[in-house]
């Protein structure tokens, strides 16, 4: 797919149910993603990115910000084709993904067409000194450490290569949205033209997600000689790179964002406010189906349709909508498997941590509309009087646990093995080779919202049985009455 024929590695593969494994520990790229989920935190909500978040952006800064990123991914495109053939880069190595000719692109747009009709000077130093185009000390100094790490090690170059371009196949194209609006808005006639950066060739809009995630599936398999200390110091230095190219970017037109607006209100649902949902009727709510986006973590249903941006169709994070991302975001993994994994929990304090942040995080941008029903994992108690706090139910579906050691789905209340008597709705524990489906709703209540769902053949003889009950009840009310 690369647009440089034979030499293009272009990632493939997806990651097992799992997580790959690499001796006995978590794939590398969840394991970095963990370790600096916090430096990355600190990168999205950095001042400089909201002001563009909110369409403020002064734009002579923000040609600024692009020729320093062109002179940093220059220093890193020249040294990953330096060494094209080495075991390590020769995996990553694709030229439809290098960024530098696109940067010179958009800021020659900016400097030729939109500065000299755009008033950049609000939100300048009191001087109202002019801003000077080119490239930030903390971006040269950023291109003299690639070279210093190069020196340390020619691998530590892919830790700068997955960082840089996935940031801008992921986060980058809600800044393309953004930006592309406030242009649009400030009349510059071709708004196109300065985003190429954003734009890559070799791979559709659609599609983004699913390259990132191959992308890091090949990360995984990569033979790394360095440790995972050597990697994970070398990514905290790229992300305090970003941090001062920010600094100084925000620096240069000081514009304080504002607070978030409160949320508009979602689109009605001709259903209870607090709402049930299986993951079946979960997936309705994807921005296509219905224009309502929900997602749901740790049991709880978040309202993000103020998001569209991200999570709809074309948004970074499309491939959550509708879906129960817990794992996807506990995990920090972005793999088909992590989606709907409703047996997952977290493997260690790192990731309960990584989960806590996110649902705190999310909890205060997007409200939560109700719980996800018949979750196959036990919810904690926490989680249930946090949920009770957020407006939703406060009592979440049985789990698949309760239902496995031969509880009622519903009461909760124990049945010995094949006795049906204790359960107040008949319903005995399920066989233990038929272990009972996570996600499913019991015979006959199935009916209640899924009238094909309970008409499948696996439930024939209940229907059967069912049937012939009413019919023999019928029959004797006529013998009685006659």
């Amino acid at each position: 797919q690369g647009s440089g024929g034979e030499a293009t590695a272009r990632p493939r593969g997806t990651m097992s149910k799992y997580g790959r494994m690499r001796d006995g520990k978590t794939g590398l790229t969840k394991w970095l993603l963990q370790e600096t989920h916090e430096d990355h935190d600190a990168t999205m909500e950095h001042p400089y990115m909201k002001t563009i978040y909110q369409r403020k952006a002064n734009l002579a800064a923000y040609t600024c910000y692009l020729d320093s990123q062109r002179a940093m991914f220059e220093a890193i495109e020249e040294r990953v084709r330096a060494h094209a053939d080495h075991p390590v880069l020769s995996r990553l190595h694709d030229p439809g993904l290098e960024r530098a000719a696109a940067l010179r692109s958009d800021v020659s747009f900016f400097v030729d067409t939109v500065l000299p009709v755009v008033d950049c000077t609000a939100g300048t130093p009191v001087d109202s000194t002019p801003i000077a185009i080119g490239p930030t000390a903390g971006a040269r100094a950023y291109a003299s450490q690639i070279e210093a790490d190069e020196v340390e090690s020619v691998e530590l170059l892919a830790v700068h290569h997955m960082l840089q371009y996935l940031a801008v196949l992921s986060g980058g194209q809600f800044l393309k949205t953004q930006l592309s609006k406030q242009l649009a808005s400030d009349g510059v006639s071709s708004p196109a033209g300065g985003l190429s950066f954003y734009t890559f060739e070799t791979v559709k809009v659609a599609e983004g997600s699913k390259f990132v995630s191959a992308y890091m599936d090949t990360f995984d398999q990569l033979p790394f000689t360095i440790s995972r200390d050597a990697i994970l110091a070398c990514a905290k230095r790229v992300y305090a790179s970003s941090l001062e190219l920010m600094r100084e970017c925000h620096a240069l037109a000081p514009i304080v964002p504002t607070d978030d607006s409160p949320p508009a209100a979602p689109p009605q649902l001709a259903t209870s406010p607090s709402l049930r949902l299986t993951l079946a009727e979960l997936a309705e709510y994807d921005g296509v189906r219905n224009q309502r986006i929900l997602i749901s973590i740790s049991g709880r249903l978040y309202d993000v349709t103020t998001g569209a941006g991200m999570y709809g169709p074309t948004g970074s994070y499309a491939k959550f909508a509708g879906r129960d991302v817990t794992r996807a975001l506990g995990a920090m993994d972005l793999s088909e498997a992590a989606l709907n994994d409703l047996d997952w929990a977290p493997e260690s304090p790192k990731q309960a941590k990584v989960l806590a942040d996110w649902e705190k995080k999310l909890g205060g941008k997007y409200p939560v509309c109700g719980e996800l029903v018949h979750l196959a994992s036990a919810i904690s108690q926490d989680v249930k009087s946090t949920t009770k706090r957020g407006g939703a139910s406060a009592n979440p579906a049985a789990t698949t646990a309760a239902e496995g050691a031969g509880a009622c789905p519903f009461s909760g209340a124990a049945a010995a093995s094949g006795d049906a008597s204790s359960c107040p709705f008949a319903s005995a524990a399920p066989a233990a080779n038929k272990p009972a489906e996570a996600g499913e709703c019991p015979w006959p209540f199935v009916f209640l919202h899924d009238v094909a769902g309970g008409l499948q053949p696996k439930h024939l003889w209940k229907n059967a049985t069912a049937v012939a009950v009413v019919v023999a009840a019928a029959a004797w009310a006529v013998r009685l009455a006659l």
